[in-house]
C-alpha cells in the first residue's frame, strides 16, 4: 500500500510533533504546518491527499483556511478539529457548510484521529 499524504494544519506545536509522529509511525506521510500561509506553502510544493485543520491559526481561522482550499481543492478530504464546535445544529451546519468530512473536537487523542484517518481512505476493493 503506498504512503498517503497528509496536511496537518496544528498550531500548537507539542500537539503537531506529537501526532504528527503518531501518524507517521502508522504509515502516513505528514506535512506540517503551524499558520495558512505555511499550509498555503506546502501545498505548492506537495500533493496531499487529505488535511487536518485545526479551527484556530494564527493571522486566519480554519473555517476560512477550508474555504480559500475548497476554490482550488473541492474535492479533498477534510477533517476540522475545534475545541468550539460542540454544540450539534452547529456541527452539522459547519460540516455542511464547509464540505468536511468529520469535526474532530478537541481534546482527541491521536488513535481516535488515526481511526478518523483511516475512514478517509477506504480499502480498494
Amino acid at each position: 500500500m503506498s504512503s498517503r499524504t497528509l496536511l496537518f494544519l496544528e498550531d500548537d506545536k507539542d500537539l503537531q510533533s506529537l501526532v504528527g509522529t503518531f501518524l507517521r509511525e502508522k504509515g502516513y506521510r505528514v506535512e506540517p504546518a503551524r499558520s495558512a500561509a505555511e499550509a498555503q506553502a506546502v501545498l505548492a510544493r506537495v500533493p496531499v491527499d487529505a488535511a487536518i485543520v485545526d479551527g484556530l491559526l494564527p493571522g486566519m481561522a480554519g473555517a476560512d483556511f477550508i474555504r480559500e482550499l475548497r476554490k482550488t481543492q473541492p474535492k479533498l478530504p477534510i477533517l476540522f478539529a475545534s475545541a468550539f464546535w460542540k454544540d450539534l445544529k452547529s456541527h452539522e451546519l459547519l460540516t455542511r457548510q464547509l464540505g468536511v468530512v468529520r469535526i474532530i473536537h478537541k481534546p482527541y487523542k491521536p488513535e481516535e484521529l488515526l481511526v478518523w484517518v483511516n475512514q478517509l481512505f477506504p480499502a480498494p476493493a
